[in-house]
Formats: structure tokens, sequence, C-alpha cells
């Protein structure tokens, strides 16, 4: 299912919408049906993405930014390590707390074409989405704030930029004289896409740092057992939805606020 959002809808999470032909009324919110159960999602800046043929190509080796040194752990370290672990030890690179350094993330992506994961905190201006940053460790020349305008300026090639962090694909429609064009969007989704990469993950809204884990390696365990993108990300929802737990934690989980947030954007 695409989905070619603008204005007030950029903001809406189309995934949380309820199928209207379900049994009603549902006793949990995990016994609900969701448009995110009828088809994949995936959010495209403009139409003409949407007429272009889907790209089906390898997502390669990753590279893993976690926790970076300012602000502390986030709930990464288990999540990256249950990543790491689906991918064989020569295919996956990861750099935690004070090695998560922005000079690494340009070492990584000017040498090679990794998929990249960040589970960092990331700061979102809406007034001034060019400033909107991941916050990495500082180190040599750089301050560690990966900010929308510095991506912008490369050219990347990577087929997959996963940011597990609050608010990252927030985006707003380019105003006239941005640095983008018209139909693009200004944001942290929006400069990945529009320096090269090919999908996006991130999230609408701040998310809750133990469902957001759970939902990552979900994603990487599917996508290792050959499943696309955007098959990956609804299994991921699904599987925290309908987890396991105790039932009070079930209940908690099945809410959309812990699963309908993050979407994937580009094909």
């Amino acid at each position: 299912c695409l989905i070619v959002p603008s204005g007030p809808l950029l903001r809406f999470p189309f995934a949380a919408l309820v199928d209207p032909d379900a049994p009603s009324p549902p006793d949990t919110w995990n016994e609900m049906r969701w448009l995110a159960d009828a088809a994949p999602l995936v959010y495209l800046p403009n139409t003409l993405m949407a007429r272009a043929d889907e790209r089906a190509r390898e997502t390669g080796d990753l590279v893993v930014f976690a926790d970076a040194a300012s602000w502390g752990e986030r709930l990464g370290a288990g999540e990256t390590n249950a990543i790491a672990k689906l991918y064989p030890k020569e295919s996956v690179r990861l750099y935690r707390g004070a090695d998560a350094t922005e000079d690494r993330w340009y070492t990584e992506v000017k040498t090679g074409r990794p998929s990249l994961h960040f589970a960092v905190h990331a700061f979102v201006d809406p007034a001034l989405p060019l400033y909107s940053f991941l916050d990495l460790a500082p180190g040599g020349d750089h301050d560690g704030r990966l900010s929308v305008y510095e991506i912008m300026r490369l050219e990347l090639d990577n087929p997959l930029v996963f940011l597990a962090a609050c608010n990252t694909a927030l985006q707003s429609e380019a105003a006239p004289g941005s640095a983008v064009s018209g139909d693009e969007w200004e944001g942290l989704t929006g400069a990945f896409l529009s320096a090269g990469a090919d999908i996006v993950i991130g999230a609408l809204w701040a998310v809750d740092d133990r469902s957001t884990a759970d939902l990552a390696t979900g994603f990487y365990r599917a996508l290792a057992s050959g499943a696309r993108p955007a098959e990956s990300l609804q299994a991921a929802a699904r599987a925290v939805r309908d987890d396991r737990g105790p039932f009070w934690a079930r209940r908690a989980h099945g809410h959309p606020f812990y699963w309908a947030g993050f979407t994937q954007t580009g094909r």
C-alpha cells in the first residue's frame, strides 16, 4: 500500500486506521484489526516515486551507531547486540558510546554502501528542520550533531537507514526558497532520501525505548529470513502488538503508540 501524504497527513499514523469490516467491539487493543494488518505500508514523498519500479537490492553490511556518550544508554545495548547476532560477524560493525562518533559515520558512508541503524537520541526542530540532528558522539573535527543539512550535502548509496529514535519521521513540506525542491520533505527522513538512501525507517512521535528495541530486533529478524523491508516492518509491529508476555504488558504494547509510529519511506 503506497501512501503519498501532504500537509497535516505528514504526521498521521495510517497504520493505526481501524479496519471498518472488523468485528466489534474487540476486548483488547491486541484483538483490533488495523490497516497495518491488511498490507505493508510504504510512504513516498511524491507520486513520481510511486510510479518508479521498486528497487530490489540486498541490504548488505550493517553499521550500527548506539548510545552516544553524551546521553548514556537508550536501551540500545540489548537492541544492538540482538541485531548484531542476526548478521555474520564480518558483515556488521557496531559503534557504541564514545565510539559512535560523527567522524566514524562519515568514514563509513564515504568508503562503502552499508545499511545504517541509529539507536541514538534525535532532536527535531519543526520551525528549523534543517537544524534537526542525530546525537552522535563528538570527535575529530565534528561536534557529534549529525544534522539534516549535513546529511543532504552528501551523496549516499545506502539501501536502508533505520532511525530508531524519537520523531525521526516527522517531515515538513519544502517551503519556497528551501534547499530542497518543492515535492520533497525537510527533516531527517527526507534528508537521507534526498542524499540517496533507498529506504528510511523512522518514528512519527517520541517512542518507548523497550517496544522500539523489540520492534527493531523483530524487523531485522524478518529481514534476515528473506522478507522485504516493508513486510519486515509489518511483521515486527505485529509481534510487538501480540507480545506474549504478562497480560498487562500485552495490553500496553497493543496500543498503537507502541508500534504504529514507525514508518517506511522509500522503496
